[in-house]
């Protein structure tokens, strides 16, 4: 009989969780590059001023990438702890029948392509604060890279909902850009759809 599992990198317990943007930075750049055009206009070298800015403008994008993984929140490779697995039975090492509560702080998939646009570029950490029944607790940091974790993931935790495990979710990224703000309750999800998936998991609330 097959099981189900979900396998994802494993990150350092402390490293940051907030995700950061280097607003700082790029303030100071965006206003370096306003002097230099500014100087260039004064001398009347218009179409230089022009072909300033636009190369500026891909410029910045570049110095917002950079400064943008530098931050600490942003997993290097020194950061990583390997895989970790979670089974429909376990978590690591650890049977959901000796966890009491989990709390899950998530926010986006990691940016892969390091492409800056309107939204921030998240650090994809998932983090697992997991309570024992015999008072213990343990904490898991795992990297998300494609979309498509978040649905593996999801359906290993729809397993842990039906054992009674109590789940407690925290989207901890910008809620204005849209995002699920649980792994099992999409956005899209019609009220009869969600009430429909409560009923099935036997949860009296929302996880979140």
């Amino acid at each position: 009989m097959n099981t189900l599992t979900f396998k994802a990198k494993q990150v350092r317990n402390d490293i940051p969780l907030k995700n950061n943007t280097p607003f700082k930075e790029g303030v100071t750049t965006v206003l370096a590059m306003f002097g230099i055009f500014a100087v260039i206009m004064t001398l009347d070298y218009y179409i230089l001023g022009i072909l300033f800015l636009i190369v500026a403008y891909s410029f910045l994008k570049r110095i917002f990438i950079y400064f943008r993984i530098k931050y600490p929140d942003w997993a290097k490779e020194s950061d990583l702890r390997g895989s970790f697995l979670f089974r429909e039975e376990k978590i690591g090492d650890i049977y959901t029948d000796d966890i009491s509560s989990i709390v899950i702080l998530f926010n986006k998939q990691r940016d892969k392509k390091l492409s800056y646009s309107h939204e921030p570029m998240y650090n994809g950490l998932v983090c697992f604060e997991i309570l024992l029944k015999n008072g213990g607790e343990k904490k898991y940091v795992i990297l998300i890279e494609e979309e498509e974790q978040f649905n593996e993931l999801g359906a290993v935790l729809k397993a842990y909902y039906k054992q009674k495990v109590k789940i407690e979710e925290k989207y901890t990224g910008d809620p204005e850009q849209g995002i699920e703000r649980t792994f099992l309750f999409k956005k899209h999800y019609l009220y009869a759809e969600k009430q429909e998936l409560k009923a099935e998991l036997q949860m009296e609330k929302f996880p979140i």
